[in-house]
């Protein structure tokens, strides 16, 4: 019994409030001393150029989206009208999608879903819109019809544009640019993102 009584620990004494608050101010000086060293370095300077460069592009997309844009006209080879059930007053069957290939055997599938006049015969012209940056196509419209449509493929650029640009304004607000790890798992989630757009 004495031989076990020996080999325990003795009882620490619990620290005093004016050495919790020592520790927790030493424990501060030291994550501000590393937190300057790492500002100091190549590395937080172009990760976060590189983050604030893909936060202007998915604002870009998004804007180019919702107003004007570069447009290019294509001339229509074959065009499919897809029909949804409803209908309106005139007894006019909704256009759900419009899939369009042009003369160079390009494909666009406009998501209409809307009563508008279907372009009809050979060689009939329509308008596609790109982002300045990317050149992205994310956008039709038709001489039959004053709106614009979405592209269909390009649904997953704006909703990653969007649910980046809405992680980005946290991730900033929070500074969690200074933090090591968190910079570099946002500057991987950028990357990846950039590699998709480019793919797409």
């Amino acid at each position: 019994m004495d031989a076990n009584n020996a080999k325990k620990r003795p009882p620490r004494n619990p620290l005093s409030s004016e050495e919790v608050a020592e520790v927790i101010a030493v424990k501060k000086i030291r994550e501000q001393l590393k937190l300057q060293k790492f500002k100091k370095t190549k590395l937080y300077k172009y990760l976060n150029i590189f983050n604030i460069a893909c936060f202007f592009i998915y604002c870009e997309l998004l804007f180019c989206f919702f107003n004007p844009c570069h447009y290019q006209t294509h001339y229509a080879k074959k065009v499919i009208v897809d029909y949804g059930k409803e209908r309106n007053e005139k007894n006019e069957a909704i256009i759900t999608s419009l899939k369009i290939t042009d003369v160079n055997n390009n494909y666009y599938e406009l998501l209409v879903n809307d009563y508008i006049t279907a372009p009809s015969g050979n060689y009939c012209a329509f308008n596609i819109g790109k982002d300045f940056i990317l050149q992205k196509q994310i956008k039709g419209g038709l001489l039959t019809s004053p709106k614009l449509f979405r592209i269909q493929r390009a649904g997953p650029l704006l909703f990653l544009s969007a649910f980046l640009v809405i992680l980005a304004c946290i991730f900033f607000w929070y500074n969690l640019n200074f933090s090591d790890h968190s910079l570099k798992a946002i500057s991987l989630i950028n990357a990846l993102t950039m590699l998709c757009f480019l793919l797409i």
